[in-house]
């Protein structure tokens, strides 16, 4: 499933405030191999509003757990987003679950990663917040060959 998300992307981002704005951004993302291959670390280059945000996801998968894993970096914060999930019904599908601890919310808030890769030329990854069952779709990044 990672080898899936190797290679240079063109990412658009579609975020979504929580009084129901919506913003356009756009980027670049280039995911390689890493750790003999056993991890996939992924290089974001984005323009936020006008402003540059560079960022790291590392993806993995843990085979003592069977879950996929990521841990996530930015130059707009100094703390990591990490979550873990199972794969999904399809090759190409994962779908992890977290907590945002961050200066807004530090008590954290529980929110949903999901990848779909199913399509080899197009990836979607969408993140939501909320309760299991209650997410709020608040990012939809589209990558894109």
């Amino acid at each position: 499933m990672l080898r899936r998300l190797a290679g240079a992307w063109s990412v658009s981002l579609r975020t979504t405030s929580p009084d129901g704005e919506v913003r356009q951004d756009s980027g670049e993302v280039v995911g390689r191999a890493v750790l003999g291959g056993r991890y996939l670390a992924l290089d974001f280059t984005l323009d936020l509003q006008g402003n540059q945000v560079d960022a790291m996801q590392i993806l993995g998968f843990d085979t003592l757990k069977g879950l996929y894993t990521s841990s996530w970096r930015d130059t707009g914060a100094t703390w990591a987003v990490d979550c873990q999930g199972a794969p999904g019904a399809e090759v190409g599908e994962i779908t992890m679950y977290g907590t945002m601890v961050d200066a807004h919310t530090p008590d954290g808030r529980p929110f949903r990663l999901r990848f779909d890769a199913r399509d080899r030329r197009e990836v979607v990854v969408r993140y939501s917040e909320g309760a299991v069952g209650k997410e709020v779709l608040l990012h939809e990044q589209r990558w894109t060959r």
